[in-house]
């Protein structure tokens, strides 16, 4: 294996590539970021603003820090299912690798490795940067102030689909720290990963018409 060459737990990157922004101008958060870790490994980190993932990769090998922004190749349609199986289901990377080598210009092919000494390829969109103008991830654990509680609001809670996209289904445990401040992410089953995410404050609205319906229906139970 080469200086130049990147060798990343797959399963870890694609859980964390989950909380990479979609619609983000800001290039450097179009990728997960690659920091190689002085006792050894390395940290995997996305966000895109409202949620972030880590997780420590202690198996990785990483040159420098960089942020990758991974395409893969497109899945078989429906009408390329067999007997043996059909590519609609979800791919498994559990015990799986990914690795590329830089390149000059900035491309890479990266290729994940499965089982029965078949590979895949897929290739790293557009560029492979540097990890230096990448936020300060460590920052956000940090204690802050909690956002400001209007009025016209009841309270705090989660955006059912972004908690969705950052956790993909897996098993997890939400940490309320305070109201307003990030919520913790603790994933059951990957104990080499965890997270932050945004609350979204709630209108009152909502429980002002529960409560009229409940009173209402109250109102019409017999005594």
């Amino acid at each position: 294996m080469t200086e130049t060459t990147f060798d990343i737990d797959a399963d870890l990157f694609m859980r964390v590539r989950r909380a990479v922004g979609t619609e983000n101008t800001r290039y450097y958060l179009s990728g997960v970021l690659i920091e190689p870790d002085p006792s050894g490994g390395a940290w995997l980190v996305a966000t895109d603003g409202r949620a972030i993932l880590v997780a420590r990769d202690k198996t990785a090998s990483a040159p420098k820090a960089a942020v990758v922004s991974l395409t893969l190749a497109e899945r078989p349609s429906v009408s390329d299912c067999d007997e043996d199986g059909c590519a609609m289901s979800a791919p498994d990377y559990t015990g799986r690798r990914l690795r590329f080598d830089l390149v000059d210009h900035g491309d890479a092919i990266a290729k994940i490795t499965f089982g029965r000494g078949y590979g895949g390829e897929a290739a790293i969109a557009g560029h492979v940067v540097d990890g230096d103008k990448f936020p300060n991830w460590r920052g956000v654990w940090a204690s802050k102030k909690p956002a400001a509680q209007e009025k016209t609001y009841d309270g705090f809670g989660l955006n059912a689909r972004m908690l969705h996209n950052v956790t993909g289904g897996d098993h997890v445990q939400i940490i309320d720290r305070a109201p307003g401040l990030a919520m913790g992410i603790i994933f059951s089953d990957v104990p080499e990963m965890v997270g932050l995410i945004m609350p979204c404050q709630i209108i009152s609205g909502g429980r002002a018409l529960l409560d009229e319906l409940l009173t209402t229906q109250t109102e019409k139970e017999p005594t």
